[in-house]
């Protein structure tokens, strides 16, 4: 039997296609986004509209655990928040959130290190370790909306954090379409940045 897939590495149309070919209706796909992303509830037994057996065997159909934060880091004045976040295999990813009297920003990592060795960038020295998968990127932004209980419903996501982004194109771009998607993060497009040292194919 194949692995239980991270919910968090699923855009819609492909968690739609995996639970059209477990034998189950389609439209389970919407309600699960509405749940996780739009009322941030990632317990199965409060997914009130869906019926109980299938809430029971959520956990056969995709996993809902994250990467753990093991250390949140604040500044004096309370604005900025660095997290540790520990993944599945032991590695580490910093995540910053940062805000200002105008926005709430999340700076997110798509590299545990980076091959790339700016000499601005303190993240070069460790070298590349490994590219994250998908669900490991929206984790970040997950852990961070937790940590600020989601009361901003205006926030925007810049990957600027460990790693270069379009080095690790096809997990970068399926978390951007979770992001934007209006069933699930609903971020606009212009409330997203990713940052680049210029690979200029991936561009």
């Amino acid at each position: 039997r194949p692995a239980t897939p991270s919910f968090f590495s699923l855009s819609r149309d492909r968690l739609r296609g995996h639970i059209e070919g477990l034998g189950l209706p389609a439209f389970r796909a919407e309600q699960l986004y509405g749940w996780v992303y739009q009322r941030h509830v990632r317990e199965p037994e409060r997914m009130t509209n869906l019926p109980a057996v299938f809430r029971r065997s959520l956990g056969s159909v995709c996993d809902l655990a994250l990467p753990e934060p093991t250390s949140v880091h604040q500044s004096p004045d309370g604005a900025t928040h660095k997290f540790v976040l520990r993944l599945a295999d032991g590695a580490r990813v910093e995540a910053v959130s940062m805000r200002t009297p105008k926005r709430l920003t999340f700076c997110i990592s798509s590299q545990v290190g980076c091959a790339l060795k700016c000499a601005f960038c303190a993240t070069g020295l460790m070298g590349l370790r490994r590219n994250l998968q998908c669900h490991e990127i929206i984790g970040q932004v997950i852990a961070m909306g937790d940590f600020h209980g989601w009361r901003d419903d205006r926030f925007n996501v810049v990957y600027m954090g460990m790693g270069e982004p379009l080095a690790n194109l096809a997990p970068v771009c399926e978390s951007l379409r979770i992001l934007n998607d209006e069933r699930g993060l609903n971020l606009g497009a212009r409330r997203i940045t990713v940052s680049t040292s210029g690979l200029v194919p991936q561009i």
